[in-house]
């Protein structure tokens, strides 16, 4: 299949979140649907909650996309992550890149 030519790189990240305003599960769902929501409208970029699904105060938001740019990747990932510092304290957060020459055929 000539994987030898695939040239492409995936970002990955994950914010963790302070909800110490959500006075239920509920307010929680709503903050983490909306931005989720929010985030999923890029083209090139996925999201889903990936933590603390059961806790009412912090909220794990992980967020992925793969683009055939490292620089593009590493950019969309940096957006993610910045609009989650514009919605909510971001209290942790972490960020990997890959390209397809990590990775043994």
């Amino acid at each position: 299949m000539g994987g030898s030519h695939l040239k492409f790189f995936v970002g990955v990240a994950y914010c963790r979140l302070d909800l110490s305003f959500a006075r239920s599960l509920k307010d929680k769902r709503q903050v983490v649907r909306s931005l989720i929501d929010r985030l999923g409208k890029s083209a090139s970029l996925s999201a889903a909650e990936a933590g603390d699904n059961d806790v009412w105060k912090t909220a794990v938001i992980a967020v992925s996309c793969v683009s055939k740019s490292p620089e593009m990747a590493r950019r969309t990932v940096e957006g993610a992550i910045a609009m989650m510092e514009r919605e909510a304290e971001v209290v942790d957060s972490r960020s990997w890149m890959f390209g397809t020459d990590d990775w043994e055929e």
